[in-house]
């Protein structure tokens, strides 16, 4: 750093005095020694760990929301097949009543058919 600040003072022309040079000089001393401190804290395993926890978070998120994509699109591709169910569902519950109706009117022939002798063998 005292090599850099030597190149950057041979560069200066003209010179600025006093209390200008002195902020300057304890100016870039805090910025350095910040920056040392800052590297010398670094802890390269206590990051990558917690770089992993978050691409861990980031994949499950993405994994969630493609499943939930894949739910929507299923129902999507679902629905004219539940339309379908449902109208067909519908149509047979109507013919199922139909024919019950149908059944009943038979039955209720028969009863008076019955009832009539139509249809016994002719006795002498």
């Amino acid at each position: 750093m005292n090599r850099r600040q030597a190149d950057y003072d041979e560069r200066l022309i003209g010179e600025v005095g006093g209390t200008f040079e002195y902020n300057r000089g304890q100016l870039l001393r805090s910025v350095g020694k910040n920056a040392q401190d800052v590297v010398q804290r670094y802890d390269r395993e206590r990051e990558s760990h917690e770089l992993a926890l978050s691409l861990q978070g980031a994949v499950a998120q993405t994994a969630a929301f493609e499943v939930g994509a894949v739910g929507i699109g299923a129902v999507v591709a679902i629905a004219p097949y539940t339309r379908f169910v449902r109208t067909e569902h519908a149509r047979m519950t109507r013919a199922a009543s139909e024919l019950a109706a149908i059944d009943a009117e038979a039955d209720t022939l028969r009863a008076e058919i019955s009832a009539t002798g139509v249809g016994r063998a002719n006795s002498p």
